[in-house]
Formats: structure tokens, C-alpha cells, sequence
């Protein structure tokens, strides 16, 4: 994969485009994943175990403990694609769907989708639950939702709830989808560059429309043409190749620079002083070398320097770094700025 999740590195120069979309790992198997069914497609005993263990311990984590022994969950399925004969063996998950009514819990359906939705989020980023190769993914689901998956298999009752259908033949257009992928990581690319010129409310807005787009491929992709229709193959592409993880971690990372304020180094001093005076103190021979009539802002805490002076916005440092840490914008963009010969970027330069 060309992008990292945990930790999220999202400020790449490569093109996102360069990662071709892997079309082979959406081609029919003549068989269920042989490490959760046997031949006659039921469930292995030990994986149903196990996926049974981990739904108690999903539902306890929940805390629903009002709730009668008969108004908890009714069944526990799985879902999408390894519940069907289009897994992949590198992408696919194992969902695992909680079936309960909602109605028992609360008559704030809305309320209760958005703070379950967070609940799982933080459950699943808590727990890194797995069978083989498959991470498992928990999701608690209202008995009266129509979920779009092309098998359903009860975990609970060791039953088919719809038997997924055997294609022979699977159609999408190529071209549509890649022009569907392109559009999405262009804005993507966009977003970043965005965030490196430290515009992060224009970062988050764009992030924020690009992935209600890609929801909007998934949701009109399902109701068009169902599971392989152009749009929902380009949602997947996006979701396998990170994009959709990266749209999220930039969404997060340009709210958090926005509204963060950071402490000057005077504010620094006074929360920490003999730690800032020891490292100050260490700096004391190379500044005697420095050139004092320039009056050079201080070196990097570490003593790094550029070898290189700088004017920003009126005041003089000796490399990037300091600049970056004094000013709280990222080095790069302080690079790009100093070097740009773009008029707006006049009060950075750098001196010779």
C-alpha cells in the first residue's frame, strides 16, 4: 500500500495515482473463503466461536445493561463480501452485524445511530480482533434496517438469512471507474496541498465535501447497479487504497491545526525553565560564533542550522527548523515560501 493508517502520514509528494486500481481482486471465487466455511458452506465450529465471543464482548462494551435478556440482540450475522463469493483474500473484512431494535434501546433513532456509529469507531480502533488474515469489524444493526450485502449468514443459528448468488459473469466498466478514482484523488491531492500552505480551514472544507462524495458513490453505486455497479467498484478502489483512511486523518489533522494555539518559547520557558535553560546552555558556544550584528533568531533547540539565514515577516532566523517552531507553520511550507517568487510571499526570504 502506498499509504500508511496508524500513523496516518497524509503529506506525501507522490502522486496517489500512481498505485493502479487492482482489478483482479474483485473477479468471482467459485467458492467461499475456505478459512471461515467448509464445503458444505457452513461455518467452521472454531470460527463461529470466536465471532461469537468477540459480538458478547462488542455488546458488554456498550453498556446497554437496562435492557431485558430478551430485548438484547436477536441474532448475529455476517455480512458483505466474505459472506458471498467475492472476497479477496487481501481486502476483505469480516463484518459482523449485531441484529437488535433499536426501539428497545431508546425512540431517538437518530441519536442513537450517531453514538453507536462512535461506539463502534472507538471499539474496533481499541480491539484489533482478527480470524487468519481477516480483521473482524463490529457493528450493532436495527432489525428493521434493509443492509445491501449479497449474502447473509446467521453466526447465532448456523443458518443462511439469504444465500449469496454464484455469478458466472461480473460487468463493470473500467474506464468509468478509473475516471470515478481520478476525480476523487485529485480533489484529494488538492486537500494536501491545501494543508501544506497551511490553509486548514480550506483543507477541512474540501476534505470534508470530497468524502461525502465518496459516500455518495456508495450509496447511489448500491441502488443503481448493486454490488458491482461502476460507482460502488470505484468506492471500493478508494477505500483499498487508503483514500478514504487519508480523507478522515486530514479532516482531523486540519481542525486540530486550526484551532490549536501554540506556546511561544517565552510561554515555554516559564512552564519549564531549567529544562529550557539547559538547553539553552548548550547553545551557548555556537551562538559566540554566530553573526550577532544580523540578529539572528536563536538556533534549533538541538542546535541545528541551516547555515542559512532567514527574514520572516520582519524577524531574522538561522534555519528552517527555528522558523517552523518559533512561527508554528510546517518547514516545508516556510521552504516553499522563502524560495517562491510569488508576490505575496514577499516578506519571506531568504538572505545571502
Amino acid at each position: 500500500m502506498l499509504f500508511i493508517y496508524k500513523p496516518m502520514i497524509i503529506l506525501y509528494n507522490h502522486n496517489l495515482l500512481t498505485e493502479a486500481i487492482d482489478f483482479k481482486s474483485f473477479q468471482i471465487k467459485h467458492e467461499l473463503t475456505p478459512d471461515i466455511f467448509h464445503e458444505n458452506s457452513k461455518m467452521k465450529e472454531e470460527v463461529r466461536k470466536s465471532l461469537l465471543e468477540m459480538a458478547s464482548n462488542f455488546f458488554d462494551f456498550l453498556q446497554f445493561d437496562w435492557l431485558q435478556e430478551d430485548e438484547k440482540y436477536v441474532d448475529v450475522w455476517l455480512v458483505g463480501s466474505l459472506a458471498s463469493y467475492n472476497w479477496s483474500p487481501v481486502y476483505s473484512d469480516i463484518d459482523v452485524h449485531l441484529i437488535i431494535d433499536y426501539k428497545k434501546i431508546t425512540e431517538n433513532i437518530d441519536l442513537l445511530e450517531n453514538d453507536l456509529w462512535a461506539l463502534k469507531t472507538l471499539y474496533n480502533d481499541q480491539h484489533k480482533l482478527h480470524i487468519k488474515n481477516y480483521d473482524v469489524e463490529l457493528y450493532l444493526q436495527d432489525i428493521n434496517e434493509d443492509i445491501k450485502s449479497n449474502g447473509i449468514f446467521s453466526i447465532l443459528k448456523q443458518t443462511w438469512i439469504k444465500k449469496p448468488e454464484k455469478l458466472t459473469n461480473v460487468n463493470f466498466n473500467k474506464r468509468k471507474v478509473q475516471q470515478y478514482v481520478k476525480g476523487i484523488e485529485n480533489q484529494v491531492e488538492e486537500a494536501i496541498k491545501l494543508f501544506r500552505l497551511a490553509n486548514y480551514d480550506e483543507a477541512r472544507n474540501l476534505a470534508q465535501d470530497v468524502q461525502d462524495q465518496v459516500m455518495e458513490l456508495r450509496k447511489v453505486g448500491l441502488a443503481e447497479g448493486g454490488e458491482f455497479s461502476d460507482k460502488n467498484i470505484a468506492f471500493k478502489a478508494l477505500r483499498r487504497n487508503d483514500t478514504v483512511k487519508k480523507l478522515e486523518r486530514l479532516n482531523i489533522l486540519s481542525f486540530d491545526k486550526e484551532v490549536s494555539i501554540e506556546p511561544s518559547n517565552a510561554e515555554k520557558f516559564e512552564k519549564e525553565p531549567e529544562q529550557f535553560n539547559n538547553k539553552r546552555a548548550a547553545q551557548v558556544e555556537p551562538e559566540k560564533n554566530s553573526k550577532k550584528n544580523d540578529q539572528v533568531e536563536d538556533e534549533d533547540e538541538d542546535g541545528y542550522t541551516d547555515g542559512i539565514a532567514y527574514s520572516i515577516q520582519g524577524r531574522k532566523f538561522g534555519s528552517l527548523r527555528d522558523a517552523e517552531k518559533v512561527l508554528n507553520i510546517p518547514k516545508s511550507t516556510i521552504e516553499y515560501r522563502v524560495n517562491s517568487e510569488t508576490g505575496k510571499w514577499g516578506s519571506y526570504k531568504k538572505l545571502t
